[in-house]
């Protein structure tokens, strides 16, 4: 089994949506415990597809310079889901400043 770092190598190298597949398919087990974690009033499929899309994003914008595995980014972004339900755990809307 590759590491993160080969996989994100092998994405950043070939720029193939297979690569990316591989490295989101890798990191599987981190996502879905975040999605635990961070799992509220919401369907826990809108939130493993939030996940999924925040770990594009996180994947994409890693900087292999900046001292940190990829994972450990990956984990920091997706702390972004606890925004998705405070977004939707209020039939009123609240500042997401006021329910922290």
């Amino acid at each position: 089994m590759k590491s993160d770092e080969d996989l994100y190598s092998a994405w950043k190298r070939t720029g193939m949506p297979s690569d990316l597949e591989a490295l989101v398919r890798n990191l599987n087990p981190l996502v879905q415990a975040e999605v635990n974690r961070r799992s509220g009033t919401l369907a826990r499929d809108l939130l493993v597809i939030q996940a999924k899309k925040l770990t594009v994003d996180a994947i994409k914008s890693f900087n292999p310079n900046a001292g940190v595995k990829i994972s450990t980014h990956v984990t920091n972004q997706l702390q972004k889901l606890s925004r998705v339900n405070y977004a939707h755990q209020n039939a009123a809307r609240i500042p997401e400043h006021q329910m922290l």
